[in-house]
C-alpha cells in the first residue's frame, strides 16, 4: 500500500487544485517526454480481479514468472469488523497465480505474511495493535541455488491503533524453492535504516515483534550516503546475471524537520553468488533517483520503487507524490530506463534530468500509483493501483484496486 506517505486521514485535506493541477500538469509534460506524442489517448484500464481478495481490496502488485505460470504477492486489506477509518484496516501479504498469461487471478492459500497480534503493551493504544505486512516485492531468481529459488522482501511494521509507528519495523525477507512454499517459509529480520528502535531486539519487548533478535543490515552503517535513512520501505527486488538488485525508498527528515520528509531511490546489490541472509552480502550500488530528480521534473518527490526487466532492458519506476485525495497521495508511475544496472545509473537527457520511457496515470484526482510490470498475455503493460474514497457515517472509507493499463515503456529511450 503506502507505508510511509499515504496518511489519508479520517477529514479530508481541503482541496488545493492550484498545486493538484501543478502535479497533472508536469506528468502529462514527463509522458509528452517519454512518449513524443502529446494527446495520445491511454487505452481503457482493465480492473485485475483476485478471486478471493479480502474486503476492502488489493493493491501494490509484484509479479514473477518461471516461464510456466505466473505469481502476483499484493497488499491484501480487510475491515476489521466495524466501522473505522482506512488506517485501521489489516494489510498483509497474499499471493496469487494465474495460468493464462496474467488474464484470471486467483489466491494461493491464505496470507503468505498474516498479521500478528501485538497485545496491549506499553505503546500508548487503546488496545488494537498488530504487526502488519505491505508492499512487497516477488523475484524468481533462476540463478540461485534452488532452495533460494523464489524471494520475497515485504515492509514489516507496527500498527497501534491506526498509527503507524514505523521505528518498529524492518524490510523482512523469505526465500524458498517454490513460490507456494513462501508462506512456510521462514521470516528473516533482514535490514532496517537509522530509525529502527532497538527495543524490538528483544521478543519479550512491550511490541512483541514477530521476528526476534537485531536487523543483519543495518542500512545507515553499510554506506555514507544511507547514514541519514531513518525509514526504508517500498523494496523491489530484480534478478540479474551478476546478483540480485534491490531498490527501496529511503526516507529521509529534511531540514524542516518534521515538517518535511525527503525522499531518494536506493539501491543494493547481492553479488553471485547471493547469500541474500549472510552478513556482508549486500553492498551499496547508488541512490538511483533522487528528491532533486523529482524536483527537476517539475514533481515534489518519488515513491512506491518498482525494479523490473523488459524487451532486454532494465527499468526502475516511480510513483510522483501529490497532495490530493490526501496528503503525499500517489499521482501515477513514471518508469526509466537504466543505461547501467550495475552502476545504479538511469538514461538521462542533457541537462542531467532523467529520461522517461513511459508514464501512467487514472483519474486526476485519485490516488492512483505503485505500478509493476505484467509481462505477458492481452493485458501486458504496466499494472497500477487506484485507491478510491467514499464516507460513511462521516468516517472515510476506501476500497483498493489494481487495474491493466496496456502501457509498455518505450525502449527506444534506452541504449
Amino acid at each position: 500500500m503506502t507505508p510511509v506517505h499515504a496518511r489519508i486521514c479520517q477529514r479530508r485535506r481541503p482541496q488545493l487544485p492550484h498545486r493538484s493541477a501543478h502535479i497533472g500538469i508536469a506528468l502529462a509534460a514527463v509522458v509528452v517526454a517519454a512518449t513524443g506524442v502529446a494527446g495520445e489517448p491511454t487505452p481503457k484500464p482493465v480492473e485485475i480481479v483476485i478471486v478471493g481478495a479480502p474486503d476492502r481490496g488489493v493493491f501494490d502488485p509484484s509479479i514473477a514468472g518461471d516461464g510456466r505460470q505466473l505469481y502476483m504477492t499484493f497488499s491484501g486489506v480487510g475491515s476489521t469488523g466495524r466501522l473505522r477509518d482506512l488506517n485501521h484496516n489489516a494489510v498483509q501479504t497474499f499471493l496469487a497465480r494465474s495460468v493464462d498469461e496474467g488474464r484470471t487471478w486467483r489466491l494461493v492459500g491464505g496470507a503468505v505474511n498474516p498479521t500478528v497480534d501485538a497485545g496491549a503493551g506499553a505503546t500508548p493504544s487503546r488496545g488494537d495493535r498488530r504487526w502488519q505486512s505491505e508492499v512487497s516485492t516477488l523475484a524468481f531468481d533462476p540463478y540461485a541455488p534452488p532452495r533460494a529459488r523464489w524471494t520475497l522482501f515485504w515492509h514489516q511494521y507496527l500498527n497501534a491503533d491506526g498509527a503507524r509507528r514505523f521505528e518498529h519495523g524492518w524490510i523482512a525477507y523469505k526465500q524458498a524453492e517454490t513460490a507456494e512454499g513462501l508462506a512456510a517459509a521462514t521470516p528473516i529480520k533482514l535490514m532496517a535504516a537509522r530509525g529502527y528502535s532497538r527495543i524490538d531486539d528483544d521478543p519479550s519487548a512491550t511490541t512483541r515483534p514477530p521476528i526476534a533478535g537485531p536487523p543483519i543490515l543495518r542500512l545507515n552503517d553499510l554506506h555514507h550516503d544511507l547514514a541519514t535513512c531513518l525509514v526504508a520501505s517500498e523494496p523491489s527486488a530484480l534478478a540479474r546475471p551478476d546478483g540480485l538488485y534491490l531498490a527501496f525508498a529511503c526516507f529521509r527528515a529534511s531540514a524542516a524537520g518534521l515538517g518535511g520528509v525527503k525522499t531518494d531511490i536506493a539501491m543494493l546489490k547481492c553479488a553471485r553468488p547471493c547469500e541474500a541472509t549472510k552478513p556482508g552480502a549486500w553492498s551499496y550500488v547508488a541512490t538511483v533517483l533522487s528528491q532533486r530528480d523529482a524536483e527537476t521534473l517539475g514533481l515534489r518527490k518519488f515513491s512506491a520503487t518498482d525494479l523490473f526487466h523488459a524487451d532486454g532492458r532494465d527499468f526502475v519506476m516511480v510513483s510522483p507524490v501529490g497532495i490530493n485525495p490526501g496528503p503525499d497521495a500517489y499521482k501515477g508511475c513514471v518508469a526509466f530506463p537504466f543505461a547501467d544496472i550495475a552502476r545504479g545509473a538511469v538514461v538521462r537527457r542533457g541537462d542531467g534530468a532523467p529520461e522517461a520511457s513511459a508514464a501512467v496515470a487514472l483519474q486526476k484526482d485519485s490516488f492512483n500509483g505503485a505500478c509493476d510490470l505484467l509481462p505477458v498475455g492481452p493485458l501486458r503493460g504496466l499494472l497500477i493501483g487506484r485507491i478510491d474514497f467514499s464516507a460513511r457515517e462521516g468516517v472515510i472509507q476506501a476500497m483498493f484496486r489494481i487495474y491493466a493499463s496496456g502501457v509498455m515503456p518505450d525502449v527506444k529511450t534506452a541504449p
